[in-house]
């Protein structure tokens, strides 16, 4: 049986060796600032190198052409990369090839083709965006009497107020108990507390004695600061020394005791240090406002889905505010571009218009750079010269892909299975756990006590079996599963981590059929965080795949291998056949 591996996606893979890398703008800002400060790099080994010889100055020859310096510190700019003699061949026969290459395309007609046209179209956007984004955040300016009045007003936000590492001893009465059932939990409470007064370890009587979840952690609650407990309750928390214990404290259906393992005092940071942050702070509300703008011209641009996705390559998919429209042909090529699928059929609704919205967003992005006054940015010389390197790319990578294509010798099952014998070692399940979760979110500190308390009540109302949990999960979580009653299906821990450390630590310490006390895990300085209830279904251990569950990701492994492989023969090919050589300038 011959394999049905799409050589397309896998040369995409491969491209690498000869390709540069980084040819989308990425607008993440992390990820920008990275970017830039290679390019930064690069630019001043690119100037280093320039400055030993003139830009026409002939580094290399090959029959029909010639690389100059200058072109290739125009390429090092392009790759963002240092300066390096001991990969300077390489780069001098990576330009040779993509001049030699592009020329081919071209006299074929390649780069007339929609996947080219995109790859540009796509390039040019995403560079434009990463410009327009520097250029907004360098037009933002603050005046000293703004940032002091911003640094007086939020400077309470920054002191980290005095928290206790909390742990707690939980014994409850059933709903509906009458005062003497009450008070016989209560004495109970008292009995326990006298014997950890008489030197019984509260940890220790924790695990025994405990009702709560947190009897798993030896009682631990965590770290609380105010605002996390009833205010009655939080007066005796917080003013609790490392090694005190509370009284025995009344709860809404049960009596607690509360220890103190750990103090952390109040801490206020330097003036100066809070002046950075606010900084920081008012420069990115300044930029999301203004850029708020490209999302809703973006976000107003209409998607025709159907058409994205019908049998018609000429149908409109969307029009940009400039007029300029999007075909269903292009959005295949912009899917193809991806590694999503030959077309957009393919793809599910939901990621395809996520992916469009992306694209759009970029698109009206680059609209907005090009019409910058006094000096548009797409007129800028760098941004013309990776323009001009990203056609020869995109012709390159054309032509390179057709004829490799011709070349790759389809796969047989006999191949495949060797190839997953050969690397069984590397086709591993992770360990996984099925959960199921409740999900509130808080938009800010003003509604944390709020909605920790509506929180509390729920998570009593299911431990009381007043409600269950896939009716509360369905009723009142914020999470994506509420639908599937907080079902989440497997996930190993990465995907756990994905939900925050503290939801990843709680699930750790859980055995089968439990579920957590309440955790928040917050979201950055932002004063937005989520409050989970995370409930443990079942685990199950790593293991070793089989070749029935491992055959498509073994027919992708040996279809790279082997695509690498031809590349690299059609590459020292296409070398020896252009007689690529040096001249007498070195690097």
């Amino acid at each position: 049986m011959r394999s049905k591996i799409a050589i397309a996606s896998a040369t995409i893979n491969v491209l690498a060796l000869l390709l540069p890398t980084s040819l989308s703008a990425d607008p993440a800002t992390e990820q920008r600032k990275r970017k830039e400060k290679a390019r930064d790099t690069s630019a001043a080994s690119a100037a280093a190198v320039l400055a030993a010889g003139a830009p026409e100055e002939v580094i290399a020859r090959y029959d029909g052409g010639a690389v100059t310096r200058g072109e290739y510190v125009s390429w090092l700019r392009y790759i963002r990369r240092d300066a390096d003699p001991e990969q300077l061949s390489q780069r001098i026969a990576a330009i040779a090839l993509h001049e030699v290459w592009a020329a081919e395309a071209r006299a074929a007609g390649l780069h007339e083709s929609a996947d080219v046209r995109m790859s540009l179209f796509d390039f040019e956007n995403g560079l434009l965006h990463e410009e327009l984004r520097k250029h907004v955040a360098e037009a933002i300016n603050l005046d000293k009497a703004e940032l002091d009045a911003a640094v007086e007003a939020r400077k309470a936000e920054f002191v980290r107020p005095r928290r206790v590492r909390l742990y707690n001893i939980l014994r409850r009465y059933p709903a509906g108990s009458d005062a003497a059932a009450v008070a016989a939990v209560r004495k109970e409470v008292e009995a326990i507390r006298a014997r950890i007064e008489g030197g019984e370890a509260f940890k220790d009587v924790a695990r025994r004695e405990s009702v709560s979840q947190t009897r798993f952690r030896d009682g631990l609650i965590g770290w609380v600061r105010p605002g996390q407990l009833s205010p009655e309750m939080e007066t005796i928390a917080l003013a609790l020394e490392p090694g005190a214990m509370s009284p025995v404290l009344a709860t809404e259906d049960g009596f607690t005791i509360l220890w103190c393992g750990e103090v952390d005092a109040e801490a206020r940071p330097p003036l100066e240090e809070v002046r950075v942050k606010v900084e920081k702070s008012l420069r990115k509300e300044k930029f999301d406002a203004r850029w708020q703008t490209i999302l809703d011209a973006a976000e107003g641009v209409r998607l025709d889905l159907a058409a994205a996705m019908g049998d018609r390559g000429a149908a409109m998919v969307a029009t940009l505010p400039s007029g300029r429209k999007l075909s269903a042909e292009e959005v295949d090529a912009l899917v193809r571009k991806r590694g999503l699928g030959a077309r957009a059929a393919a793809v599910p609704s939901n990621r395809l218009e996520a992916m469009l919205r992306n694209v759009l967003e970029q698109a009206v992005a680059a609209e907005a750079a090009r019409a910058v006054s006094p000096e548009p940015l797409h007129r800028d010389p760098e941004v013309q010269e990776k323009l001009q390197w990203a056609a020869l790319t995109a012709a390159s990578t054309a032509l390179v892909k057709e004829r490799l294509a011709a070349r790759f010798v389809p796969l047989t099952q006999e191949e495949i299975r060797a190839y997953y014998e050969a690397h069984k070692h590397q086709y591993k399940r992770p360990a996984q756990t099925h959960l199921e979760v409740i999900m509130l979110a808080v938009a800010d500190r003003a509604s944390l006590r709020e909605r920790s308390r509506a929180a509390e009540a729920l998570e009593a109302d299911i431990r009381s079996g007043r409600l269950d949990f896939a009716e509360a999960a369905r009723d009142r979580s914020d999470h994506g599963s509420a639908s599937r009653g907080g079902d989440v299906g497997w996930l190993d821990r990465a995907q756990i981590a994905g939900m925050g450390p503290n939801v990843l630590k709680t699930v750790e310490t859980l055995g089968n059929g439990e579920m957590s006390s309440l955790v928040q895990q917050p979201e950055g300085l932002s004063g937005r965080s989520n409050l989970w209830l995370v409930r443990k279904v079942g685990s199950r251990p790593s293991k070793f795949l089989s070749f029935e569950e491992a055959a498509r990701a073994a027919e992708n492994g040996l279809g790279n291998e082997r695509t690498r492989a031809l590349q690299g023969t059609m590459r020292q090919e296409a070398i020896d056949r252009i007689n690529l050589r040096p001249a007498d300038a070195a690097e």
